[in-house]
């Protein structure tokens, strides 16, 4: 494995990193669209089918699909994060495999107490605004209907209907942000565990969809890209301050289908740093 997301400097170099990271992102959303959708579609539904019988509180129904969403949410955070993990411990055994097996056995395990909760709590609190936004949708439906002087079966008709319009985009829209997020939040903890010291560069991905190409846009990623910060040090350049691009503390406008990505420029060379000579001493 190629280290691609090391110490790149130039634009040709950054822009085939940028090129391999979003390809294999449309690769795991698309499979993370096809579950969103399938489950959105069902309660859409059931939404209808309970709406035929004169059930008009449906919130019920929505609760009720949480720990399906959650699944969903927590198998796909961990398919990314064994992809970013990969990339970058198999860099690591590439490099000196004799030396650091063993100490890439520790390395992992820790990674993955730390990301483990971390997908329980990212997929606890999507599946919380995702419930919320679907309340919302299927409420304006109902309310439309009724203030039209629809018939509930009409409504349940409208919901059949918008299901098939609104849900795949939507779907689309959780997908693409879900698996930007993962990724690049596991990229970053996954170097942390290395203890490697080192900056961290926001990286662009610039065409006519990068934030800042409009006048209007709240948020700016054209001058946040190359922006240099500690690695526990925020990114600021955008207008909110982010530990890393699809940081979830960011506000909707500024993470929703993000690509930009994180490059990483050694300031210590890894395998003389201490914490290396520390580790292989432990485990020889």
């Amino acid at each position: 494995m190629e280290a691609l997301m090391f110490d790149i400097r130039t634009k040709k170099g950054k822009l085939a990193y940028q090129r391999d990271l979003v390809r294999n992102m449309i690769v795991m959303e698309r499979i993370n669209f096809k579950e969103i959708r399938s489950v959105l579609g069902r309660v859409y539904l059931d939404a209808a089918r309970l709406l035929e019988l004169g059930i008009l509180d449906l919130n019920f129904l929505i609760d009720g699909h949480v720990e399906r969403f959650k699944s969903i949410f927590v198998n796909h955070y961990k398919r990314v994060n064994i992809y970013a993990s990969n990339k970058v411990f198999n860099y690591f055994n590439d490099k000196e495999k004799a030396e650091t097996v063993p100490f890439i056995k520790t390395i992992k395990d820790e990674f993955w107490a730390s990301i483990l909760i971390w997908m329980q709590l990212e997929a606890t609190r999507k599946v919380t605004k995702v419930n919320e936004t679907t309340k919302k949708l299927i409420r304006n439906i109902l309310d439309r209907g009724i203030t039209s002087g629809k018939s509930y079966k009409e409504i349940a008709k409208d919901l059949r209907v918008i299901k098939d319009i609104t849900n795949p985009s939507r779907a689309m829209t959780i997908a693409r942000t879900e698996t930007h997020t993962a990724l690049v939040h596991g990229l970053d903890e996954a170097l942390k565990t290395t203890e490697i010291e080192m900056r961290r560069e926001w990286s662009t991905v610039l065409d006519e969809r990068t934030r800042g190409m409009n006048v209007k846009d709240s948020f700016n990623h054209i001058i946040a890209d190359g922006e240099e910060v500690g690695q526990e040090e925020p990114f600021i350049r955008t207008g909110e301050s982010l530990m890393y691009p699809g940081d979830p503390a960011g506000s909707a406008g500024n993470i929703i289908n993000c690509r930009c990505v994180i490059l990483y420029n050694t300031v210590k060379e890894a395998f003389k740093s201490n914490f290396y000579k520390r580790r292989v001493l432990q485990w020889s």
